[in-house]
């Protein structure tokens, strides 16, 4: 039976959130994986989580998955892949933070 583990990462922007979870293959590889959603109130006043987006939420979207990208990459890479990165991929070190949080 597999053990639940809280994701390492989420990083909420407005309604959008996106949740980045870390894998292990049984050869020993490691990887991430990132789930997008939504939230939304339904007309009953519950919240729901949706996969869709319509056109104003795109500007949010692109920022989360821009800063879930560079957060994979920091923490799925070995050190030799890092400095490559680095190198080809700009920082988006200037992206805000305060809507960020590490599970724990």
């Amino acid at each position: 039976m597999a053990i639940k583990r809280k994701p390492p990462y989420e990083i909420w922007r407005g309604a959008i959130r996106a949740t980045i979870f870390t894998n292990e293959g049984s050869d020993g590889s490691r990887w991430c994986s990132l789930a997008v959603t939504r939230r939304y109130k339904d007309r009953q006043g519950h919240w729901q989580d949706t996969h869709s987006f319509q056109v104003q939420h795109l500007p949010l979207l692109a920022e989360v998955i821009k800063e879930a990208q560079q957060w994979m990459l920091e923490h799925s890479l070995s050190v030799e892949a890092k400095s490559l990165v680095n190198q080809l991929v700009p920082s988006t070190s200037s992206s805000s933070t305060k809507s960020a949080r590490r599970a724990s």
